[in-house]
């Protein structure tokens, strides 16, 4: 059996009437320009129109939540938030968790570091994932202003000196 090709030269495509299957020969892979449809096949343009659809749909959502953020921002910063974050000192962190109602129970560090830690669980991007647009990206806003805080706090926190000790010749070996 010889090699059919359309009346165009090209090979044949993956449809059933165009396959060649014989007991001589083995099927042979589409080629990349005939796995697609012809445009002028009805539904053909359905699968990149609804792509088109779905990334124009991606860009206009980012563009509300890049307008929702610059809102959530001047918002934070009516309230006094930003300005407590980005203090240069040891009191920006606990005080903007004070705002965000979850302030430490007492005042040690552990405390401290125990209240961030749950107000980063409340504010985690991924779970407001499924609430309103405004309220993840006020969450992504107050995550991102936690984290620099507590960058900030960190600094002030005295680091634990490692005990040093003298040296010490290893042990005698028996002969």
């Amino acid at each position: 059996v010889g090699k059919r090709s359309s009346k165009d030269g090209r090979q044949p495509g993956p449809f059933p009437a165009e396959t060649e299957l014989s007991s001589t020969s083995h099927y042979r892979a589409p080629t990349r320009e005939a796995t697609y449809a012809p445009a002028t096949q009805p539904g053909a343009t359905v699968g990149v129109t609804k792509h088109r659809e779905e990334m124009a749909k991606a860009v206009a959502e980012e563009q509300t939540r890049e307008q929702l953020r610059g809102q959530v921002k001047d918002a934070l910063k009516k309230q006094g938030m930003i300005f407590c974050a980005e203090l240069q000192a040891k009191n920006g962190l606990p005080s903007l968790l004070r705002q965000l109602d979850a302030s430490p129970k007492g005042n040690t560090d552990a405390d401290v570091e125990k209240a961030y830690k749950k107000a980063l669980a409340k504010f985690h991007p991924d779970r407001n994932m499924n609430a309103g647009l405004k309220v993840q990206v006020e969450a992504e806003e107050i995550f991102k202003l936690l984290q620099s805080a507590h960058a900030i706090w960190q600094k002030f926190i005295p680091k634990p000196i490692p005990a040093t000790t003298a040296y010490q010749p290893p042990p005698p070996t028996r002969p």
